[in-house]
């Protein structure tokens, strides 16, 4: 909240402050998908989902009700009947049911029993595809319903409806008195919301897990069985189906009518996603051997399941009515020459191949399949396409190019001479036969295969499945990329992935119908062949675990985070109002108590270093100016910026350094000793490259410990100036003071920057600075003004420091500011109990008795 105290002083730029406020809202708004998928006909009747929002007693109301939510049918399944909600008034209640495919009229309302003569047709489409906006409101005094779906609007006559005995509300499934069910739609809801006697209720549904479901203005809080939460769908993998064939098997997918196939020596798989995740097993007719040089790939333009070998120079075709292939493997060898290639049926129908690995060379040939000869023939291309394989591909159908990303490989093709992971994407043109690079995403990681196939959508995201090709305990992480404005962004949990080139595989599929991705791995052990298939919702989000007690925090704070942002939008308007009548006045509201003028500001932060160029900043937020005064920043890719910061406070703060052993131990402790003295070396040489553009500085390892060594004369560093400005154990003179706030107003110790290793360097500089400052007011005879521009400071380190508080209350009371001292304490102490849960033990009276007398 303490952030809000610094944009008020920038009020001259109050039009720039709403705007990124608005956009800040906005991007946090969209960035989710969210919401309660409800579980109905195709599950067990105890495995129904049951939605309470009033579990405990009846909310009270009078004359008026209103109730809204979105909803929007499972996509997976076109029978939907069943109750979306129950509003139970007393001894009567208020039904919506989805009754397709029963009618047309697909929404009927039920009013104590009695069938509605209203009824909403919605086209299955649209309920599949959209989220509904349903609208309410039940008037009591002159007994009307009203509904409003999206722009269809209907009125319903009540009889003897009563607000005498409250309200109760039902989602789905439940077993409340005489009406029970268990017939729930097949649907997902969210921002569920009542409003009555001037209060709303809002039960946005945004949470990951649990069975207690947040109301986020009264702690009216509901209760959930059998939940399953959208947001845990859009970022994490759900293991769908495991299965075991003997020998080799191969994995292809049909995304228009939801289906994976799985095919062996001696079977042919499939899995019906559509249909709940079907699995069905057709024993061959015929013999057909799967060999390891064997690939499988369905033709969506065709309708054909292709198995081939670009080895053997053959392609054979399923028939799914004879469960036959078209011909036998002209060369059962399994001695793969292409091994891990890319491969794609082209707009024009054609088969076509990318790169591979065999006896120790790397390929980048491309090969197309001849028709009228029946064979693989080579491609001539232009652009550069270096000998690769274990790369990701995927077709965009918005500029028709064929990308590929990343991949294993050398420049000669020869295992033997300088091997190494390619850091690009790279796209291809049908058309031209011509190869361009897209992007290097050198800077970005260290280690880039990924699963052969990857998936491009309608905005042309790239997404792929990435792993290390040198660890054999391994896990699949999903990526996207903006081809529009490429950069690496991890979305969804890790999939724990079993890796040997020669017995693994992994594929990535997308079915736009479901809005979900698949990824499928595959394990070759003693013959076997272990298959796992997992999903996640589409759009995926990036993973983060949460809890329930997580939850009620973040639902809170981005309430607290709107309050936070009116009041800085109300403080503007009203300090603007009183400038042009030249009597400003202090505000409470505005959390500056005491705001100085422009010359006092001045005067204050006299002599404090102006940041210009050859900066490492890092109160406020991590910020580099190279020598130009070139904001640098976003060259530090995220594993670089914390190695940095690692070294470098420690260097400056304990003047040591940190050991090799430290930083594997810190940043690469799931990879061997050998892998992450690589990764540690390339990054290094990243880093010293980074900051020669900074100054007269670099990472030296002379005293046997990585250090940050630097001239201080060419180099500014707002942390380094702390230390010495805090270190001494004398208290601060009022100069030290003003040239500490210099530093210290930006904002607190790399905010947004958050690691475990990092706690500790911020907890240091909260406690000093707040015990530094805590003791100057103490033996200060300094104006108001001053003070409370102090004790603002505090509260930026620690939002709820009780030392802050007494000391700007007890100022306050000593300059006769009573209703301001008050208003600070009642601040303080609903956020102690929102922060430790119980209320805070000291009076007002009691803290500032001593300054009325």
């Amino acid at each position: 909240m303490h952030f809000i105290n610094i944009l008020l002083k920038l009020t001259r730029h109050r039009t720039a402050i709403i705007m990124l406020l608005l956009v800040i809202c906005s991007r946090a708004l969209l960035a989710q998908s969210y919401g309660l998928l409800f579980s109905g006909h195709e599950v067990s009747l105890d495995q129904r989902t049951q939605l309470y929002l009033t579990p405990d007693k009846p909310l009270a109301f009078k004359s008026s009700l209103e109730l809204s939510f979105q909803v929007k049918m499972e996509a997976e399944f076109e029978n939907h009947f069943g109750y979306i909600f129950r509003l139970v008034l007393g001894d009567k209640n208020i039904d919506m049911m989805n009754v397709l495919p029963i009618s047309p009229y697909n929404f009927q309302m039920t009013l104590s029993g009695q069938e509605s003569d209203h009824t909403l047709s919605i086209p299955l489409i649209m309920q599949n595809s959209e989220w509904l906006d349903f609208h309410f409101v039940v008037d009591i005094i002159n007994q009307k319903l009203t509904c409003r779906v999206n722009d269809i609007f209907l009125e319903e006559d009540l009889e003897n409806y009563s607000s005498k005995e409250g309200f109760q509300l039902f989602f789905g499934a439940h077993t409340h008195g005489q009406f029970p069910t268990t017939d729930v739609c097949q649907m997902k809801i969210k921002d569920v919301k009542v409003i009555t006697r001037g209060k709303e209720y809002h039960w946005p549904l945004d949470q990951m897990e649990g069975n207690i479901v947040i109301e986020q203005n009264h702690r009216a809080n509901g209760r959930v069985e059998n939940p399953t939460w959208l947001m845990s769908l859009h970022n994490q993998w759900e293991n769908i189906a495991s299965f075991d064939f003997p020998g080799y098997v191969k994995a292809a997918s049909n995304p228009k009518e939801g289906l994976i196939f799985l095919a062996s020596s001696k079977s042919m798989g499939i899995i019906d996603v559509s249909n709940n995740n079907a699995y069905s097993v057709e024993e061959y007719k015929s013999p057909h051997p799967m060999l390891s040089t064997n690939q499988l790939i369905f033709d969506s333009i065709n309708n054909d399941l292709i198995c081939y070998s670009l080895r053997g120079n053959y392609k054979n075709y399923y028939n799914f009515e004879k469960k036959t292939w078209s011909g036998f493997p002209s060369d059962t060898s399994s001695d793969p020459r292409y091994w891990h290639h890319n491969k794609i049926i082209a707009p024009d129908s054609h088969l076509y191949t990318f790169g591979g690995y065999g006896q120790h060379l790397y390929k980048n040939l491309v090969q197309k399949w001849n028709v009228e000869q029946e064979r693989f023939d080579t491609v001539a291309t232009k652009g550069e396409f270096h000998p690769r394989y274990l790369a990701g591909g995927a077709y965009n159908h918005n500029d028709s190019l064929y990308y590929l990303i990343g991949g294993y490989g050398s420049k000669s093709g020869i295992q033997a001479v300088n091997p190494d992971y390619y850091y690009e994407i790279i796209s291809y043109s049908f058309k031209d036969s011509l190869f361009n690079r897209v992007y290097d995403c050198r800077e970005s990681d260290l280690e880039f295969c990924f699963a052969g196939s990857a998936v491009i959508d309608d905005s042309s995201n790239l997404y792929g499945l990435r792993f290390s090709k040198h660890q054999s305990e391994n896990e699949l992480q999903l990526v996207k990329i903006p081809l529009k404005n490429p950069e690496i962004i991890e979305l969804g949990s890790p999939i724990d992935y079993s890796f040997i080139d020669i017995k693994s595989s992994a594929e990535l599929f997308y079915y736009p119908r479901l809005q979900k991705m698949y990824a499928v791995s595959i394990y070759l052990n003693e013959n076997i062949s272990h298959v796992e298939i997992y999903s996640i919702a589409f759009p995926p989000q990036a993973y983060t675990k949460h809890h329930e007690k997580t939850s009620i925090l973040q639902t809170k704070s981005k309430w607290f985070l709107l309050l936070g942002i009116l009041t800085v939008m109300a403080a503007i308007i009203i300090t603007s109002f009183f400038r042009k009548k030249k009597n400003l006045v202090s505000s409470h509201e505005s959390v500056d108590l005491g705001t100085t003028t422009k010359a006092k500001r001045q005067e204050k932060s006299h002599g404090a270093k102006e940041i210009s160029a050859n900066s490492i900043i890092l109160f406020g937020g991590f910020q580099i100016l190279d020598k130009d005064g070139k904001d640098i920043t976003g060259y530090f890719t995220p594993l670089l910026k914390k190695l940095l910061l690692f070294i470098l406070l420690n260097s400056l703060k304990h003047n040591k350094g940190v050991s090799s052993n430290l930083l594997y131990e810190t940043f690469w402790f799931d990879k061997s000793i050998d892998s992450a003295r690589n990764n540690r070396a390339v990054n290094i040489v990243k880093l010293k490259s980074l900051l020669e553009k900074v100054g007269k500085c670099t990472i030296t390892k002379e005293t046997g410990y990585w250090k940050f060594e630097m001239e201080k004369e060419s180099l500014y560093i707002d942390y380094l100036d702390y230390l010495n400005i805090t270190s001494n154990k004398d208290p601060l003179s009022k100069d030290d003071v003003i040239n500490l706030l210099a530093i210290i107003e930006r904002g607190a110790l790399l905010r947004n920057t958050e690691d475990d290793w990092l706690d500790v360097f911020k907890s240091d500089v909260s406690n000093t600075i707040i015990d530094k400052l805590g003791e100057f007011i103490k033996n200060s005879d300094s104006d108001q003004d001053f003070i409370l521009q102090l004790t603002n400071c505090m509260f930026t380190f620690d939002m709820v420091s009780e030392e802050a508080m007494i000391l700007q209350c007890t100022t306050l009371v000593k300059y006769g500011k009573h209703s301001l001292a008050k208003k600070s304490y009642e601040k303080f102490v609903k956020e102690y109990k929102l922060l430790y849960g119980e209320e805070y033990d000291k009076s007002f009276i009691s803290i500032t008795a001593d300054k009325k007398k």
